[in-house]
């Protein structure tokens, strides 16, 4: 979720509405800004991450992550578009993807035949308890 205004009404005169022949209409600017945060957001985990900040402890972060992809996006909003974006917020996706990281984490420990044959060791002591693995 964000939210933007117009910072500068002559930029965004000339490099979108004034180069459209139909009415303007802003959800076509919306798709145009969520596109760029979406370009923005790999470069602002990698940030994070460079901060030390592990992939599975991103859902704990999200102020910084929305921070960093604000400064991500700044100059190319303001300049192309005469946009600022005033805030952003991430919904609960970021802590819904956990499952698939842990997913993904596992598979990157079986790769090693060992950890493979001790995931299976493991799975197999917990059927004869009675528990699921």
């Amino acid at each position: 979720v964000y939210a933007y205004r117009v910072k500068d009404p002559v930029a965004l005169y000339k490099n979108v509405v004034g180069n459209i022949e139909k009415p303007f209409q802003r959800r076509e600017l919306n798709r145009t800004v969520t596109t760029l945060l979406l370009s923005a957001l790999p470069e602002a985990l990698h940030a994070l991450t460079g901060d030390g900040v592990r992939p599975h402890e991103l859902a704990f972060h999200t102020k910084a992550l929305a921070a960093a992809v604000i400064e991500q996006t700044r100059e190319p909003l303001l300049a192309r578009y005469g946009l600022e974006l005033v805030s952003l917020a991430f919904d609960t996706l970021i802590v819904t993807d956990m499952k698939l990281l842990q997913s993904a984490q596992q598979a990157a420990i079986n790769r090693d035949p060992k950890m493979a044959a001790a995931t299976l060791v493991q799975g197999a002591a917990d059927t004869l308890r009675g528990r699921k693995p």
